[in-house]
């Protein structure tokens, strides 16, 4: 089993100093072989960025209508079902294990989009999300944007590309939708984004403690 200063040794392949700000993003391929998983992951890389640096994770939101594929329902049932959701506390939102090792944590910071959520720990969390806008969240001066100009790196864990590097690259302008819960009401909108359209490369790529790892920056075009 891999506890934290296992992980903090792995981690130094990556390069990771002393003042970094980071974006991890992923899932671990093999969780069970570390002592509580993602809390112990975040808590190296915050040990390892020290006080000096900051630590970040986006989620994106359920991007689909609740019910939408259930073509069983007659449009007024349907109408009325989404109607008394939208206007329920109820948030039909599962979060991942990496979310809840950010919510979790004593000193996170968040802001929430009907698209996305944001959670950033250290020296620059309230920089990061003190604002998001309404349309194209990663893209116009939000909290993605604020840790471009801070120089953060991301390490991103896992088999899957990484939505939020392709998402980065992306020009596409499209309409899409999510909950967006303020006052304890979960409110179905709309908002503009920008589509993924290719695939990032990383910069480098390791495994460390039988988790596969990848290195990305932002400032790089995917064709790099």
């Amino acid at each position: 089993m891999f506890d934290k200063k296992d992980w903090q040794a792995a981690l130094v392949q990556c390069g990771i100093n002393k003042g970094d700000n980071l974006i991890i993003s992923g899932t671990l391929l093999n969780d069970d072989l570390t002592i509580d998983g993602w809390p112990t992951i975040l808590d190296a890389c915050l040990g390892m960025v020290g006080i000096e640096g900051t630590i970040m994770t986006i989620v994106q939101n359920q991007r689909s209508e609740p019910l939408h594929h259930d073509h069983t329902l007659s449009k007024d049932q349907r109408e009325k079902l989404i109607k008394a959701w939208s206007q329920s506390s109820y948030p039909l939102i599962t979060a991942s294990p990496l979310e809840n090792a950010f919510f979790f944590h004593d000193e996170v910071r968040s802001i929430v989009h009907p698209g996305y959520r944001f959670y950033a720990i250290g020296k620059y969390a309230p920089f990061m999300v003190r604002k998001v806008s309404k349309h194209f969240p990663l893209h116009d001066d939000g909290p993605l944007q604020a840790a471009i100009k801070l120089k953060t790196k991301c390490l991103h864990f896992g088999d899957e590309e990484p939505w939020l590097m392709e998402s980065f690259h992306a020009t596409a302008i499209q309409v899409n939708q999510g909950v967006h819960h303020i006052d304890g009401i979960a409110r179905w909108e709309l908002f503009l984004d920008k589509e993924a359209s290719e695939v990032s490369v990383p910069y480098q790529a390791w495994t460390l403690n039988e988790e596969k790892v990848r290195y990305y920056e932002f400032n790089q075009h995917p064709s790099h």
